[in-house]
């Protein structure tokens, strides 16, 4: 049991006391929606459901190095060599052999429950505009003369769940100093209604890396302008209302435990009707009171995994799922600033975390980066958020193309996996063979596009050739096929043993349970996995045979039924003795 900040107590099962009610919200990427929310004594407006025990809350902290170490789990936050030597690096060595669970409720009692006492919306800012910078009565701004490094910040320091939004420019020379456009409109920074803090870093090239730090707080309104002329900023900031992360947050569980629940009868991550925990990230380290140290460089790694990314915590208790607010990356070895990402809240990232604990409860794979049981389990997250997005009930819609972070995730790219094509995903560029093109043994984030273009080939079919030079042509038995296939292999026949030797036997299980076994949905199964490398069915296309086939072979027909007698002119699925499956066209003579 723990107290949250609003002054309620969250148990177990997370009873909101109140009464549920529909409440309007508009979201960065739904747009305007209607959500299951809990109404309390105050009168404020919670998002809380009840229902489905959905529990949306704002402004966590991440737990300190101590809070990790002492709960085993601070391997998972380790840099890799390439990153360089890390100061605590003897520090980690002492926990890396721990075998235990992170306890959470400490965690989540740092946020509380999102409320609103209106519609849940937040501001959008269109432009930021410093014109004046002054510290101790010196003016600090940049010049010609005396150009400086800038970093300017949106946040709100009362943990709430703005994103540390920071735009780090190298050397300013003019003044004022705008950002607009690309700079700030396309990221969508988002803001309360309650407000938030800019804060400016200076950084003097005379006293190199000594910051000169300013701030000031506003509160937007419906004039769409703020002008800021206090603690040594004037500064002007325009914004329009816009969508908040959190009703993207809660409507989109909401979307995602509908579809677990009405497609494969699947009550929350446990199918006990577990509560669902979703974070909305505030910057912060520790005890998120004094934002971020940017010299540690744990904590650097901290915030990056936090605010540039979503995770699911499928290891902690109970589990929670984090969504980051997105900003600018930084690269870890250089420290220099890189893309943009808007905030981790768009219903496919949703669905694809929600599935890692998932499969926490039932498979149990493998979920280390440098591992084949890694990569089918983020296969398998990615398979289910395309399914769901997909879905014209609970998703986009089935015209939606196959791909995962696909509703403007990342500026300047139009997706974040490519289920079609994994080779140009814009994450990272991922196999679509065994072994082929992108294969990494030491990335399951590069090894995971081959399941995910197995998914795609039982889906929809496809002709080509893969990275091993061999040729494929199969017809696909639709998504709706597929996906539930997919759920049956993933929380049935997948174990913490699972790796691509013998993922498609999974597979082909779970197909000939719900299909039967000389199914034409099994023999999909076995020709797609053929077609990206693995199992050795013919799939190279049809081939013209002269004369009858004799009659101790076993034949079927396209819809998968068994012929009783030797087929004549037409074109068949043939099924020898060693399982091979070969599809023929046979012209009687």
């Amino acid at each position: 049991m723990l107290s949250l900040l609003i002054g309620w107590t969250l148990q177990s099962a997370a009873q909101v006391e109140g009464k549920s009610v529909k409440m309007k919200g508009q979201g960065v990427y739904c747009g305007e929606v209607e959500m299951d929310v809990t109404q309390g004594a105050d009168g404020k407006y919670y998002l809380y459901d009840s229902k489905r025990k959905i529990c949306t809350l704002i402004g966590a902290s991440l737990p300190s190095l101590d809070d990790l170490a002492a709960n085993g789990t601070l391997r998972d936050y380790i840099r890799t060599e390439e990153d360089g030597p890390a100061d605590d690096e003897e520090y980690i060595k002492e926990v890396l052999d721990a075998e235990k669970t992170f306890d959470a409720t400490a965690y989540l009692k740092t946020g509380e429950v999102a409320n609103s006492t209106s519609d849940f919306y937040a501001y959008q800012v269109k432009s930021i505009s410093i014109e004046q910078l002054t510290k101790d009565g010196q003016d600090c701004m940049p010049t010609a003369e005396s150009p400086s490094a800038l970093r300017i910040a949106l946040y709100y320091r009362q943990n709430k769940w703005t994103p540390f939004y920071e735009y780090l420019i190298p050397d300013v020379e003019e003044a004022p100093i705008v950002l607009d456009g690309d700079e700030v409109s396309e990221i969508r920074i988002a803001i309360p209604v309650e407000g938030a803090t800019l804060e400016i870093n200076i950084v003097d090239e005379e006293e190199e890396d000594l910051p000169v730090l300013l701030r000031a707080f506003f509160v937007p309104d419906a004039s769409g302008v703020t002008h800021i002329d206090a603690d040594g900023i004037k500064a002007t900031i325009t914004y329009e209302k816009g969508g908040s992360p959190l009703v993207d947050a809660h409507w989109g569980m909401m979307r995602v435990y509908d579809f677990y629940k009405n497609v494969f009868g699947r009550d929350s991550y446990d199918d006990k009707g577990a509560t669902i925990y979703n974070i909305i990230y505030t910057p912060g380290y520790s005890s998120g009171k004094d934002g971020m140290d940017f010299d540690d460089p744990m904590p650097r790694l901290l915030y990056n995994m936090a605010q540039c990314s979503a995770e699911a915590r499928s290891d902690w208790y109970p589990p929670v799922m984090i969504y980051g607010l997105g900003g600018q990356i930084l690269d870890l070895e250089t420290g220099m600033p890189g893309p943009y990402i808007r905030a981790f809240v768009e219903l496919s990232i949703m669905c694809h975390e929600f599935t890692h604990i998932v499969t926490k409860n039932t498979a149990q794979l493998d979920s280390s980066i440098p591992s084949e049981g890694g990569a089918i389990n983020e296969s398998f997250s990615d398979i289910m958020a395309v399914s769901l997005v997909k879905n014209d009930t609970y998703g986009v819609g089935s015209q939606s193309p196959w791909i995962v972070g696909g509703q403007g995730l990342l500026i300047g790219k139009d997706n974040l996996r490519n289920i079609e094509n994994p080779k140009i995903s814009g994450d990272v560029p991922q196999a679509d063979t065994y072994h082929g093109e992108n294969w990494d043994n030491l990335d399951k984030y590069k090894m995971m596009g081959v399941q995910n273009k197995f998914y795609y080939l039982l889906c929809e079919g496809g002709k080509g050739t893969n990275d091993n030079g061999d040729s494929y042509d199969m017809t696909g038995i639709g998504i709706d096929k597929g996906m539930r296939i997919a759920y049956l292999t993933l929380t049935k026949y997948c174990s913490s043993e699972t790796d691509f030797s013998t993922i498609s036997e999974c597979w082909q299980q779970a197909s000939e349970e719900l299909y039967g076994k000389d199914s034409a949905e099994t023999q999909a199964v076995i020709r797609a996995w053929a077609a990206v490398g693995i199992g050795n069915a013919d799939v190279t296309g049809i081939e013209e045979i002269n004369g009858l086939p004799t009659a101790t072979e076993v034949y079927y027909d396209l819809q998968g039924r068994m012929l009783q007698t030797p087929p004549s002119k037409g074109i068949y699925i043939k099924k020898s003795g060693k399982g091979h499956t070969q599809v023929k066209k046979f012209i009687t003579q």
